[in-house]
C-alpha cells in the first residue's frame, strides 16, 4: 500500500484507504514517514523540499528582555558587585576616592555578553 504526503495539509494518505487526496500529494517512502512523521527527534521541526517533508533543527528563539535582565542581574551579583564593594572598602580604609575602573570594565563586559534584544 503506497503512502502519500501533502505539504498543504501536512498529512499522510494511504492509497486505497483515502479516496480523496489533495492535489499536491506526492508519494512518501516508508523510511521518510518513520523518521519525519512517526518519530521526529526532539528539537526538530518539519520542513518541506519539493513537496516532501524533512526534519531541521528547531530555530533558537532570541532571549526575551526579561531573560536578558535576569542574566545581567545574576552576572552583576556574582562578578561586578564584588569589585565595587572592594573598591569602596579600599577607599574607606585609605581615605582616597574609590577606583571603580575594574568595576566599570566588568559592567561593560557583562552588557556586551548579554545585549538587549533589538
Amino acid at each position: 500500500m503506497k503512502r502519500f504526503y501533502s505539504q498543504e495539509t501536512g498529512c499522510t494518505y494511504l492509497e486505497g484507504v483515502h479516496k480523496d487526496m489533495p492535489s499536491d500529494a506526492v508519494e512518501l517512502h516508508e523510511a521518510i514517514f518513520q523518521e519525519v512523521i512517526a518519530n521526529p527527534g526532539s528539537g526538530k521541526v518539519r520542513m518541506h523540499r519539493d513537496g516532501l517533508p524533512y526534519l531541521a533543527d528547531e530555530p533558537i528563539a532570541p532571549p526575551s528582555l526579561e531573560q536578558v535582565y535576569a542574566s545581567r542581574s545574576a552576572a552583576y551579583r556574582l562578578e561586578s558587585d564584588p569589585l565595587k564593594i572592594e573598591a569602596d572598602y579600599d577607599a574607606a580604609i585609605s581615605g582616597n576616592e574609590p577606583d571603580y575602573e575594574a568595576w566599570v570594565a566588568k559592567v561593560a563586559e557583562i552588557k556586551l555578553r548579554f545585549p538587549l534584544p533589538a
